[in-house]
């Protein structure tokens, strides 16, 4: 039972870390297009609003890699 819990646990938090790369993925692709038309300064700071999604990654692998 515990096993199944596990399992279950990890796969959600891998479905997490997938759906928050996948919003950073978003957050890149916008902030590259604001840099491509010119606006390097408004392309930086749509990137810094990755940072605290890329913190969360980083736990939530942290978390995983545990079980």
């Amino acid at each position: 039972m515990a096993r199944k819990r596990r399992q279950t646990t990890a796969q959600q938090l891998v479905n997490r870390i997938s759906k928050l790369l996948d919003a950073m993925a978003e957050v890149a692709r916008g902030a590259k297009a604001r840099a491509d038309a010119g606006d390097t300064k408004g392309a930086v700071k749509i990137l810094l609003d990755v940072e605290r999604r890329l913190y969360e990654v980083t736990e939530l692998l942290n978390a995983v890699s545990l079980l």
